[in-house]
């Protein structure tokens, strides 16, 4: 039971069902699959913003930090979004409506390990199918809130999961992946309204390329770890 002396709380008669029968639906393929490794664990999305939501990110897998700080926003790929979102002029207050975060895999693991997760990206597609219509409310001018998407993997699964829409959209007749950095399209999630989509890099792409060094007269960009 939830209750509030002020507040509405309709929406989340919906929203909280919904979220557990999304869950339960990845549970059933993370224990189906026999998901297991070292530092691996099933995690949903919690305490997030719901019924106001003003965007959905889609991110490819939770960070195990998680579990340490019990705060689904702490960690470093977050806080350096809050970061850029504050210098482009967001108001602070405003940020928590902007991080409503879906996963595409809900399996923590150490933010360097991507490996560990890369065998179950297709397999979760209609439980993130279900988890983005749960957040993306259909407005009076027929679009949701826009979904934003951080790296190739999630792109990657956009394009598993809505290939023909978004085959169409941008022509493609190859069976190679479309979407880059900076592509936008427009899917059909929640009935009766449109989704804009827009791909970008993934928030601490930068990192990887923070070590500069001068060569000959040129600039050489050395990769290092985050």
């Amino acid at each position: 039971k939830i209750g509030s002396p002020g507040d509405d709380l309709t929406p989340y008669e919906r929203l909280i069902p919904d979220f557990l029968d999304a869950g339960r639906l990845a549970l059933d393929v993370y224990n189906g699959k026999g998901v297991q490794g070292p530092a691996i664990q099933f995690l949903l999305p919690f305490g997030l913003a719901m019924a106001n939501v003003r965007s959905v990110q889609l991110l490819h897998y939770p960070p195990t930090e998680t579990f340490s700080y019990m705060d689904y926003l702490y960690s470093p790929t977050n806080i350096r979004w809050e970061c850029l979102l504050v210098q482009n002029g967001i108001d602070r207050a405003e940020i928590p409506l902007l991080e409503r975060i879906v996963d595409v895999v809900p399996i923590a693991a150490d933010g360097g390990n991507s490996s560990v997760v890369d065998p179950y990206n297709d397999a979760f597609i209609d439980y993130g199918k279900a988890q983005i219509r749960n957040f993306l409310q259909a407005s009076a001018g027929g679009f949701t809130a826009p979904l934003v998407a951080y790296g190739s993997p999630v792109s990657n699964w956009l394009w598993s999961a809505f290939r023909e829409q978004i085959a169409t959209q941008l022509q493609a007749t190859g069976t190679g992946n479309p979407l880059g950095v900076l592509s936008l399209v427009t899917l059909d999630i929640v009935a009766g309204a449109r989704t804009p989509v827009l791909c970008a890099n993934h928030p601490s792409k930068y990192l990887y390329y923070s070590s500069v060094t001068l060569v000959d007269g040129g600039i050489d960009a050395e990769r290092g770890g985050s």
